[in-house]
């Protein structure tokens, strides 16, 4: 508050006392509590000066297209059939996970190249044909018939183990290719995945918490749904549905739920876990 309300402090804070017009306080027996809802009162009323947690509106999400290659795009919604990974803060970070990730597993970004010839391509001809990305080392070209389908399919796999989480040997065996070489072209690759590797990791142990009741302290019990948070004295309700395997998380619940998960995770093993979840400490 005295950073705020002292002079000579950011530009942007100057003259915003005088837009208020009363200040309240309310006392929260927990750090966790206190962060819980300061999230939920910044989500619902997107404070002009709070930058963190404002924007959740333009959170964007990654999801596997239709397209014949497991390609991925980013979209607004977590829509679709196929998988889909976020929420993530910034448009521009999903599309580095994308490309990133293509390069790593040499997967496909089509549509592809489609070459300016006078006359049609026989059947073979088209098969035979690659993408740029193909010679510059970046795809395998599975459109062209250069790789096999099984050989695809566990590179896919391996890739959305990447993303959710779940495994990290594909990058850490590259981080330890880049240690070893002074300049090497997939650095920043690494750097963007190993990024969205913790996303993802964080992501699905967040997404456990989902309608579960979390224990705070002074008998308090807290719930973040899709649509906000609730606290309440006393037993957690009985009609809460618990989180199922493979539902996506809402713009509008990511934040509150990463901030428990980390509280939770920092404060050790000893933290009172959230009824009908089960957190792993790390």
């Amino acid at each position: 508050i005295r950073s705020h309300l002292r002079a000579g402090g950011a530009s942007h804070f100057d003259g915003w006392a005088a837009l208020a017009s009363r200040v309240e306080a309310r006392p929260a027996q927990s750090e966790l509590e206190a962060l819980l809802i300061e999230a939920e009162l910044i989500r619902r009323f997107r404070p002009p000066f709070n930058r963190q947690m404002r924007a959740w509106t333009h959170y964007c999400y990654i999801r596997e297209s239709a397209a014949a290659h497991a390609q991925l795009e980013v979209c607004n919604q977590p829509c679709g059939a196929g998988r889909v990974y976020g929420p993530y803060r910034k448009r521009f970070m999903a599309e580095a996970i994308i490309e990133s990730a293509a390069c790593l597993f040499g997967l496909a970004r089509c549509p592809a190249e489609t070459p300016d010839l006078a006359a049609p391509l026989l059947p073979f001809m088209q098969e035979s044909l690659a993408c740029q990305r193909f010679f510059d080392g970046m795809c395998t070209a599975p459109c062209a018939q250069r790789i096999g389908k099984a050989d695809y399919a566990e590179r896919v796999r391996r890739r959305d183990a990447l993303l959710t989480g779940a495994d990290d040997s594909s990058i850490a065996a590259l981080e330890q290719d880049i240690a070893a070489s002074a300049d090497h072209p997939m650095a920043q690759h690494a750097i963007v995945l190993r990024a969205a590797f913790e996303r993802g990791a964080l992501l699905c142990k967040a997404e456990r918490l989902l309608d579960a009741p979390i224990p705070l302290a002074g008998g308090l019990i807290a719930t973040i749904h899709r649509t906000g948070l609730v606290i309440r004295q006393g037993a957690a309700d009985r009609h809460i549905d618990q989180q199922r395997p493979g539902m996506r998380l809402s713009k509008a619940a990511a934040d509150m739920l990463c901030i428990a998960t980390r509280h939770m995770q920092a404060a050790g093993p000893g933290t009172p876990q959230p009824a009908g979840a089960q957190v792993k400490q790390t």
